[in-house]
């Protein structure tokens, strides 16, 4: 231990440049990567992190180069020198304790952290001027008063806030993220016990009994070191934390490309009822009201028309609910296999199609609910299409786990697509924008009287990590269907 107490000692300003360079650039990585135009609270509390890195390197620094300048400077300009530096170290625990009170609480207690900063700043000259102290003697008091009114409280303030952050983060679907968080409270904890409590020797209690002395005398360490480790520890952690922004601007623009598709599907399916289930029903009406008023002069071709109303308004139904039918989403946290069987049954029972589904494979992935919508209504609209246009009478849908990708595809014996290519209709841009948001492409393949293929193609490597943990154990539904 004597050893590394004599290392120590003699590379003491190796020691200090190394501390105020882990804080420098601190600092200086969360000033370049902080996004304030993120809606995250934490977004808005950075800055002041930021400027706790910056200002406290250049205080670490001065322990080194502050002593340098009374071989040069009078000693008026000396004693100046020595006043600013604990400036800017009280300065450095202000935005510490600005930064855990606005994460803590909010921005409108900004104002304590301001006011705790005053309070410490007139309370050094004062006590200075009143004791009549020797300058070195009330700088060490001054200091002593800081870490524990601005550095203890901030450090307590910014580990509590961190863990709250966290928890929110992990709502979010962040896991990774909510744990380096956690881990930087942490190291703001430790850091409001070596930079907060541990202060040198003072004349009254803690500081006269929990110091510099203590420390150094127990563990054979000089403090400085315990708060480097902790300042590594909250660069490593603070650093992994900030990947929080780029995730979450990745998650809402997926939110808006979903709103989007929402927005295109509920216009699609007010234009579709306008343009046919809406004018039968008018129709109808209108041949309604002939109706009755031949009911007394012509009973024979009222009856008439009122059977072909019928006739009609029985067809309407029926296109309604093959539309309801396609519209039908899946149910929550159904597995992918079971909602295609599910789709395969209503189509055998709403049509007179010959359904049938094919999984091969072994599944690579476990897909969320979203996914497993899209790829669902895929099917149906590719269904849908077939029992509208293709007359066709069987249709047949593969399930395919390819180990890095999933393929689902919909193939049917109809007349095929035009000679002109494929028409680029509402639900064909619908299929291929839910294949985009899967992170897949889609295909139209078809040769005119030879049927149609239509193919999603899903990267499912992604969604391997936490596999286990995302899907439970369950039975899955027979993989081999009539």
């Amino acid at each position: 231990m004597t050893d590394v107490q004599g290392i120590l000692h003699i590379n003491w300003i190796i020691l200090y440049f190394v501390y105020g360079q882990v804080f420098f650039v601190t600092g200086l990585i969360i000033a370049l990567q902080t996004d304030r135009r993120s809606e995250l609270a934490l977004a808005r509390t950075l800055p002041w992190l930021a400027a706790f890195g910056l200002v406290h390197g250049l205080t670490e620094w001065g322990y080194i180069f502050v002593p340098l300048q009374g071989l040069y400077l009078p000693p008026l300009w000396f004693r100046v020198t020595q006043v600013f530096h604990m400036f800017i170290l009280g300065l450095s625990f202000a935005c510490l304790l600005e930064f855990g009170l606005v994460l803590f609480f909010s921005a409108k207690w900004a104002w304590t952290g301001v006011l705790a900063f005053a309070v410490w700043l007139a309370s050094g000259p004062a006590v200075g001027l009143a004791s009549r102290w020797p300058l070195g003697q009330w700088l060490n008091l001054w200091e002593i008063l800081a870490r524990y009114f601005l550095a203890f409280p901030g450090a307590l303030l910014a580990c509590a806030g961190l863990v709250l952050q966290a928890r929110d983060v992990r709502q979010m679907g962040f896991g990774e993220t909510a744990r380096f968080l956690v881990g930087a409270g942490v190291a703001f904890g430790a850091y409001s016990v070596v930079g907060g409590l541990a202060v040198p020797d003072g004349p009254f209690f803690p500081a006269s009994w929990f110091n510099y002395s203590l420390i150094q005398r127990t563990l054979g360490v000089p403090v400085p070191v315990f708060r480097s480790l902790c300042g590594l520890a909250i660069v490593y952690t603070v650093t992994r934390s900030l990947q929080i922004f780029r995730l979450r601007a990745d998650q809402v623009l997926a939110e808006m490309r979903r709103h989007r598709l929402l927005a295109e599907e509920r216009e699609r399916i007010s234009r579709d009822l306008h343009d046919g289930t809406i004018q039968s029903i008018y129709g109808a009406g209108l041949r309604l009201q002939s109706a009755l008023q031949k009911v007394e002069r012509s009973p024979g071709e009222a009856r008439q028309i009122m059977e072909q109303v019928l006739e009609g308004l029985n067809a309407t139904i029926e296109e309604l609910r093959r539309y309801i039918f396609s519209l039908e989403g899946t149910r929550e946290h159904q597995d992918l296999e079971s909602a295609l069987s599910e789709l395969i049954q209503e189509t055998r029972v709403d049509t007179f199609l010959e359904a049938d589904l094919r999984i091969s494979g072994t599944p690579c992935c476990c897909l969320r609910s979203y996914q497993v919508e899209h790829l669902v209504q895929i099917a149906r609209e590719a269904i849908s299409n077939v029992v509208r246009h293709a007359q066709a009478t069987r249709v047949r849908v593969d399930l395919t786990y390819g180990g890095e990708v999933l393929w689902l595809r919909v193939e049917d014996n109809g007349v095929g697509l035009p000679r002109e290519g494929v028409p680029q209709g509402q639900g064909l841009r619908n299929m291929r924008q839910r294949a985009q948001l899967l992170g897949g492409s889609l295909e139209v393949l078809s040769r005119n009287g030879h049927g149609t293929v239509v193919e999603v193609i899903m990267p499912c490597a992604m969604e391997r990590e936490g596999m286990e943990a995302r899907c439970a154990p369950r039975t899955r539904p027979d993989r081999r269907r009539p």
